[in-house]
């Protein structure tokens, strides 16, 4: 990069549990360290060092504050300033507002030439890691789940390039990584109740469209998922399937999107939906003879109640078609082609 340019990398850490701390112990050029406490894992530490900086960083910034994890983007973009270093113009991560209880923590470190960054997160009841290898580590599961890649897809043999092949390792990579375990609460608005309630508490296993900007499960993208994550691990996207139907309400309606919450914020409405991708992903693992009998009776009353709520709540004036619902009747002043979340 020459001189007017830069380099910025921002991470982050969140909790979303009261009981759950976080707490930073030192911040100076070279490093942050931070402390915290969670329900699940227990004390842990977590470092991060600069090593083998070419230059002087142009900028180091935390924030501390009070914020969730599903809106760290909003938290950060919100926090940056624009700010001169050095005769280049940056957005500057700036700690606008300071908790003794912080729920979020984000350092950011701006720089022209090339750095090393180094992480280590450890549990402080854990077996030190230090005498381990992480490169030959790394190494040997990248060389594992090549021979895996290939053995299960096996696209070399079908005239793809290496090139084409190394952007679907790294893109199933990217899906098989993002899939958690999530439980919480959701705020659920419904015609004819006064206000939000809250429906839970509810668990799932689920994929996630993007780990930096939608870091949570959504209904119709989890269809389309599991068209890829079937052919990597068929009974992974059997447990998925089923964790899904199991967030069903009496009436045959699934959650569009899981935002588990404490409180009533990013409330959904039990009348939207999103269409049925995941009919996709069953008539794939049918086709794929990797789903019994038995899982299909299993599922079929759900099929049959989210069939007959599609029917009921999102059909639309021809027969045979739908409407989904959930638009903002705002959107038609903001912008030229508003779009409809729901679909």
């Amino acid at each position: 990069t020459n001189k007017n340019q830069s380099l910025s990398i921002v991470l982050y850490l969140a909790k979303d549990r009261q009981s759950d701390s976080l707490k930073v112990l030192k911040s100076d050029s070279n490093s942050l360290q931070i402390e915290g406490q969670s329900k699940y894992i227990g004390n842990f530490n977590f470092d991060i060092k600069f090593n083998d900086m070419k230059t002087d960083a142009l900028y180091k910034g935390v924030l501390e504050t009070r914020s969730s994890l599903v809106d760290a983007v909003k938290t950060i973009k919100t926090n940056l300033k624009p700010h001169k270093a050095n005769e280049t113009e940056i957005f500057a991560l700036y700690n606008s507002d300071s908790h003794d209880n912080s729920s979020f923590v984000a350092f950011q470190v701006v720089f022209h030439s090339e750095a090393q960054i180094e992480m280590h997160f450890q549990l402080k009841n854990q077996t030190n890691l230090n005498d381990i290898s992480y490169d030959k580590e790394l190494e040997k599961r990248i060389e594992t789940y090549g021979k895996e890649f290939e053995q299960k897809l096996q696209l070399s043999k079908r005239n793809f390039s290496d090139s084409e092949v190394s952007f679907a390792k790294a893109t199933l990579s990217e899906l098989i990584g993002s899939i958690g375990y999530f439980y919480g609460n959701l705020s659920v608005d419904s015609p004819g109740m006064k206000s939000a309630k809250l429906y839970g508490p509810l668990q799932i296993l689920s994929a996630i469209p993007s780990r930096p900007r939608f870091p949570r499960p959504f209904l119709w993208d989890e269809g389309f998922h599991n068209l890829l994550i079937s052919r990597w691990n068929s009974s992974l996207s059997l447990k998925i399937i089923k964790s899904w139907f199991n967030l069903m309400n009496i009436e045959g309606w699934i959650p569009r999107e899981i935002v588990l919450v404490s409180e009533h914020f990013w409330t959904q409405h039990d009348d939207n939906a999103n269409p049925p991708s995941f009919l996709l992903t069953i008539d794939s693992l049918i086709s794929q003879k990797k789903i019994d009998d038995q899982y299909l009776k299993d599922i079929y009353p759900r099929l049959h109640a989210w069939f007959d709520w599609y029917n009921n709540t999102q059909i639309g004036h021809l027969m045979g078609t739908y409407r989904w619902r959930g638009r903002d009747k705002d959107d038609n002043n903001r912008e030229l082609n508003p779009g409809s979340l729901t679909s």
